[in-house]
């Protein structure tokens, strides 16, 4: 079956894709693009592509319509609620969740074998749609933390330590995939540092666009300390502390894409979204929302 939707859609004579026939009878965009791939099988087509005549078509179908978004998928399966239900019985448990539009593109590579473009984005392997890994949610705030923390002690316990460590151990967060509800494209000129002048390209990277919006979720479980009570909250209150102002820092200023030390992978500051607890729910919106939320929760957790 797999291969039968190409053939129906390769052009014996022109020896490549048929790009009238895929805009007639294919609605779904990441179908159309990929379908287009069948065009790279010859030299004459592949140069055809490296000059970018192919990229008025594909950023039209890119840019036609917004993709149906991971958040709305999630919520027709009801995947979020019964979670945050599960989790929230925990005591002294967290579920972090911010709403954001993107500043700066993203950037990542996924592991597509044959595509129309050399960088495509990394998409989910089913729905299809452009998403942000939670690894690499994990590492980019890790990093952050690793900047601020006074102790490498702070950065074990939030996101545990390497597999390879003879004591291996989890860390308390625990984090989610983000969906992206747009794809776009992005042009890169790689410039000799000395001349200033374009050595290659333009190469053309898949992203998802600056606008596009998606959730970032996360959720913090001190599993390791609920039985020792003069722990608890001490390091519950220092580790949410932590987050407050690391989470802001990924997002607004140190980036969480490839090429993040080109300006990537940053969000408007016009966050909002939700943090829970088993006591309380306190709904954000902005940076100073997301600290009052912060400090509104820590506040719960010592009288608890």
């Amino acid at each position: 079956m797999k291969h039968d939707i190409y053939a129906e859609f390769w052009d014996a004579r022109r020896r490549g894709a048929n790009f009238p026939k895929i805009e007639r009878r294919i609605d779904d965009t990441y179908q159309k693009i990929k379908l287009a791939s069948l065009h790279l099988t010859t030299k004459e087509n592949k140069e055809w592509a490296r000059e970018n005549k192919f990229k008025r078509w594909v950023k039209t179908e890119y840019t036609r319509k917004t993709i149906k978004t991971g958040k709305d998928i999630l919520k027709e399966l009801a995947v979020e609620d019964a979670q945050d239900s599960s989790l929230l019985k925990i005591p002294y448990s967290v579920v972090l969740e911010i709403e954001f539009k993107l500043r700066k593109p993203y950037l990542s590579k996924d592991e597509e074998v044959f595509y129309i473009l050399d960088n495509p984005i990394c998409k989910d392997g089913v729905f299809k749609l452009p998403y942000i890994r939670s690894t690499t949610w994990k590492g980019a705030l890790r990093q952050v933390v690793r900047s601020i923390a006074h102790s490498e002690k702070i950065v074990v316990r939030l996101f545990g330590n390497e597999k390879e460590s003879e004591k291996a151990r989890q860390g308390r967060l625990f984090f989610y995939p983000t969906f992206l509800n747009r794809i776009g494209l992005d042009v890169i000129a790689p410039l000799d540092r000395r001349k200033k002048f374009p050595v290659r390209g333009p190469i053309l990277f898949e992203v998802a666009p600056e606008e596009a919006e998606g959730k970032f979720r996360l959720v913090y479980v001190p599993f390791d300390i609920l039985n020792d009570g003069s722990r608890l909250k001490i390091e519950v209150q220092e580790d949410l502390e932590f987050l407050k102002e690391a989470i802001p820092k990924m997002m607004l200023e140190y980036g969480f894409s490839a090429k993040k030390t080109s300006g990537y992978g940053v969000v408007e500051e016009r966050i909002k979204g939700v943090i829970k607890t088993r006591l309380k729910e306190e709904k954000f919106e902005g940076l100073s929302g997301f600290t009052n939320a912060i400090d509104k929760i820590c506040e719960v957790i010592v009288r608890e």
